[in-house]
């Protein structure tokens, strides 16, 4: 071939190449349980959810409305969500076929990715009721909430790790989130007990209704409650977060935590990991609740669930693994 030719064939390969895009990136499509549209999971999970997508590049999640924890354990551990939110407690029952999964197959291949924030248990006494803590409530007459209820299902593993001054409760009303801060006020209870996200409208209208306090958890029965339910951590309500709360409150609680399924790969998990610590403050400064936890509890380290090995390569890294992460949760 001569000189002239091989330039012309060359210069025409090179054109070609010129009108022919560059190929796209590709596409990694997830979906995310995001729980009830009015609830606090769906827009947290929103945020989260435009945390990864800016941190992976081509990740692309869906949203999809849930009725919970427990719709979203049950749908990842099927695969007919790629990911989930749920409470670290409800994610121990579904682990071992505990609580509302008894009888159903234990999930042993949900695999937890991180926790995003506290969800404590809050602790409400009247004023004139001699409560200032949980020993306190010997005796006392509770409001435990109704039957299945997320708050009920919170205390109880409460009162079975730690019982009030070697007593117990004293009677108890299963009264429903609505007609509990009456009940406080007009002396049918002494005190009412839920778990939620810090602040919530609920505790911030106990305080205003009549004279309240909230009641910590602190000394040998926070020591000993931390001790025998690893799927909750310590936490605090910070002074001020609620009108006339003049001094931090100790308590403890599950987490809201983001699972997955043990088939996702693990470079896949890793990114997601890597995305979020790598975005924590933005992901504070976003979160409509109070975070309660910092960095290393977010690993889910000590939540007694198996940790997804990509997450678990991504903790390692930044050095915030305090401890092995094991692999299946504790039988309480």
């Amino acid at each position: 071939m001569s000189r002239s030719v091989a330039r012309r064939v060359g210069l025409s390969v090179l054109a070609t190449s010129l009108l022919v895009p560059p190929a796209a990136a590709e596409t990694t499509g997830l979906t995310v349980g995001a729980g009830r549209p009015a609830g606090v999971y769906h827009p947290v999970t929103e945020i989260v959810a435009g945390l990864l997508t800016d941190g992976v590049e081509g990740l692309d999640i869906g949203i999809v409305s849930t009725g919970g924890s427990m719709e979203n354990l049950s749908r990842v551990a099927v695969g007919d969500l790629s990911m989930g939110i749920a409470r670290s407690d409800v994610l121990n029952d579904a682990l071992l076929g505990f609580g509302a999964f008894e009888g159903v197959e234990p999930m042993s291949d949900l695999r937890l990715l991180f926790a995003l924030y506290a969800e404590p248990l809050v602790i409400i006494a009247r004023a004139d009721a001699g409560i200032a803590s949980l020993d306190d409530l010997a005796g006392k007459t509770v409001n435990i909430g109704p039957a299945g209820s997320a708050s009920r299902t919170v205390l109880e593993q409460v009162l079975e790790a730690w019982e009030p001054a070697g007593e117990g409760l004293g009677a108890v009303e299963e009264l429903p989130v609505e007609e509990q801060v009456g009940a406080l006020c007009d002396g049918r209870v002494d005190a009412i007990a839920f778990i939620s996200a810090t602040p919530t409208a609920t505790v911030a209208e106990a305080l205003k209704a009549c004279e309240t306090v909230l009641v910590p958890i602190e000394g040998a029965p926070f020591t000993q409650i931390l001790e025998t339910q690893p799927h909750f951590v310590a936490t605090t309500i910070p002074a001020g977060i609620y009108e006339g709360q003049a001094q931090d409150v100790q308590t403890l609680g599950p987490v809201a935590a983001v699972v997955v399924g043990a088939d996702m790969a693990d470079d896949l998990a890793y990114r997601l990991t890597r995305a979020l610590f790598e975005r924590l403050d933005e992901l504070d400064r976003l979160l409509p609740v109070v975070p309660g936890i910092g960095a290393e509890a977010r690993t889910g380290g000590g939540l007694g669930a198996p940790l997804h090995p990509g997450a678990i390569r991504y903790y390692r890294e930044a050095d915030l693994l305090a401890d092995d992460p094991g692999d299946a949760p504790a039988e309480d």
